[in-house]
């Protein structure tokens, strides 16, 4: 089984996957326009809220998933940090699993995946943690496509502290 260590997210690491807003120290309006992107085709925007539950041990990641027509953001409703994983897309579109990398969200920090970016469904560190989750569909289907792993990556979350 292949290890990787989780680094805390910052929104440089992460701009090649998406984007990153911080509102711990929020004074007035932050802007999240990276959360509506899309293509022509999805056009039904969702707002879901998700109750998450963390993964029992070490996370070991055995899935990705990508959204092929839209963006997908996470915005924390509770004090949960949580476990963010993503990869590129190999030749073939299946996840290039020498490319994985994780990162630690705080509590404080929404999260956009582009759309088209391979990454692992949100956990959080804490036994469960809400979050109000924003896309868009196609509402025809295939708007969330899955993709097992080759092998298994166990995240090493041992050097940061949530």
């Amino acid at each position: 089984m292949k290890t990787v260590t989780a680094r805390p997210l910052t929104a440089e690491a992460f701009a090649p996957y998406g984007s990153v807003a911080d509102i711990s120290e929020l004074e007035n309006l932050v802007s999240l326009a990276d959360a509506y992107e899309g293509t022509g085709e999805a056009k039904t925007p969702v707002l879901q809220l998700v109750q998450a539950k963390a993964m029992s041990g070490s996370p070991v990641i055995s899935q990705m998933e990508i959204h092929p027509f839209s963006s997908q953001t996470f915005l924390p409703l509770d004090q949960s940090s949580s476990l963010i994983v993503v990869c590129e897309a190999g030749e073939d579109g299946m996840p290039d699993e020498s490319t994985i990398k994780a990162f630690l969200a705080s509590p404080s920090q929404i999260v956009t995946y582009r759309h088209g970016v391979m990454h692992h469904r949100l956990t959080p560190l804490a036994p469960s943690g809400r979050f109000a989750m924003t896309m868009w569909q196609t509402g025809r289907g295939g708007d969330t496509v899955l993709y097992p792993l080759h092998t298994p990556v166990s995240v090493d979350i041992s050097d940061i502290t949530p």
